[in-house]
């Protein structure tokens, strides 16, 4: 049995909000990339004697922006959305303050009303609960190949 891969989960965790914001603002940036469809001219401009066609040029950019920064953000943020359903209430609560908001391990564990020793070992059993959700040890994500093939050229970080 492989042991689990605590920081890479808790790297998630924390990667989430920047995440959300990033492809958030990709999406905008997307919308402000000319379509091409706007403008379409049925006769494509002849340059230096070859035929240039504008329209394929703005909808190849627009599907190269999406396929290497927008898709691999989405299917991060998605599989880590449908993780996070699988955890309590109280269990979400220590994630969004420990992960999310980045607060003080004495603030949270005051907040939740347990004991620190108590936090820690919560803290472990939703990260151990997540790393399950997020598919266990036989998931794609855990694999450098499937790092570098999402991550490709650019970083969250």
């Amino acid at each position: 049995m492989r042991e689990v891969p605590i920081d890479q989960v808790e790297a998630w965790l924390y990667a989430y909000p920047v995440w959300q914001r990033q492809l958030q603002n990709l999406h905008t940036q997307l919308e402000e990339l000319p379509d091409g469809g706007r403008r379409f001219r049925p006769v494509p401009s002849f340059c230096k004697g070859s035929v240039r066609d504008v329209t394929y040029e703005r909808v190849a950019k627009r599907l190269e922006f999406e396929e290497v920064y927008i898709h691999p953000l989405e299917v991060r943020v998605q599989i880590l959305e449908n993780a996070l359903l699988a955890l309590t209430t109280d269990e979400l609560r220590l994630v969004k303050f420990k992960y999310f908001e980045r607060m003080n391990n004495a603030l949270i564990w005051e907040a939740l009303f347990i004991s620190r020793r108590g936090f820690f070992r919560k803290r472990t059993y939703v990260v151990h609960k997540l790393f399950e959700a997020l598919g266990g040890e036989g998931a794609p994500i855990w694999s450098q190949e499937w790092e570098e093939e999402v991550d490709g050229v650019h970083s969250a970080w």
